[in-house]
């Protein structure tokens, strides 16, 4: 996908934590649908163009990081930092995109200075190669920017733990803001494609386009354990006559086990196949879903389902 440089807004309107396993495809129907307080949380867009031009090589990243972590099945922040010897609180700080309460398998945490001491500094993972479009960025009333990176996998693996870097350039092509990336699900099942989301309530003055770089994707071995099999039944994507709007509907069937936590996440299009919405919903003990997602600006074309559930 070529770089999207119309600035809009965006709903990101989180429905809880969960895990995934791909869908099959739903039908979308055009029921109007009255678009009225529901819409409040997307503001109106205001877009603006944005020049194309060649950016160079100058906004490589580095590769070191700070010493981490890899979370296995059961640890939590409590349990790292005790057997590490460091901080709770200072290793909750060293990860801010992570909610403690939510940690899976494989997460990778960056440890906290201790004692005074630098943590020493290791190559950064190469991700599995996925298929990374350059970003699509909106921006709202209020000021905020938000950028959404479409992510294919390609691969015959399942693949997790997905960011990127979304660098904002200016007219000559130099790096001015670095962004992170990251996914709304954990799972990204083999051939299927979600966003990875981006956001500052304060982006700089002067840039005027966005790149992209995938920082993590780890592989999963097939006998990974800790998601559950999951697939929608009678799905279904209603879009309002006016495209701004879709109400989701469904139930979710889990085989191998008791889930415990399970996602919906809708991926609104627009009919160039850009990203102009989504939401996630989170079970909350339920296995049927309703709710609705909403344009980001841009009239809705299509949507898609897909589902995760963990024990």
């Amino acid at each position: 996908m070529s770089p999207h440089t119309q600035q809009k807004i965006i709903p990101f309107i989180l429905v809880g934590v969960a895990l995934v396993a791909c869908s099959p495809s739903v039908s979308v129907s055009t029921p109007a649908i009255p678009v009225t307080a529901a819409v409040i949380p997307y503001r109106t867009p205001t877009p603006a163009q944005i020049p194309s031009s060649d950016f160079g090589s100058e906004a490589n990243l580095p590769t070191p990081t700070p010493a981490t972590y890899v979370v296995a099945e059961g640890d939590t922040f409590f349990d790292i930092a005790a057997r590490l010897g460091i901080s709770q609180d200072a290793l909750i700080a060293a990860n801010p995109g992570i909610a403690p309460r939510l940690l899976t398998p494989g997460t990778i945490l960056v440890l906290p200075q201790s004692g005074g001491t630098a943590a020493p500094v290791i190559p950064t993972p190469t991700p599995v190669a996925l298929v990374v479009a350059e970003p699509d960025c909106y921006s709202t009333a209020a000021g905020e920017l938000w950028c959404l990176v479409s992510v294919e996998n390609t691969l015959s693996v399942n693949v997790e733990n997905l960011t990127a870097a979304v660098r904002l350039l200016a007219a000559d092509g130099k790096v001015i803001a670095t962004l992170e990336a990251t996914a709304p699900i954990n799972l990204l099942a083999r051939g299927e494609s979600m966003p990875l989301v981006a956001y500052t309530s304060d982006p700089p003055e002067g840039w005027v386009a966005a790149r992209s770089q995938l920082l993590t994707a780890f592989a999963l071995d097939d006998d990974t354990n800790y998601y559950l099999p999951a697939s929608l039944q009678a799905a279904s994507i209603d879009l309002s006559a006016n495209g701004l709007a879709a109400t989701v509907q469904g139930s979710v069937e889990v085989q191998g086990g008791e889930a415990q936590t399970i996602w919906v996440l809708a991926v609104a299009y627009d009919e160039s196949g850009n990203i102009v919405g989504f939401r996630r919903w989170e079970s909350e003990g339920k296995t049927e879903f309703d709710f609705t997602v909403y344009s980001l600006g841009p009239e809705m074309a299509d949507a898609k389902l897909l589902v995760e559930a963990r024990p």
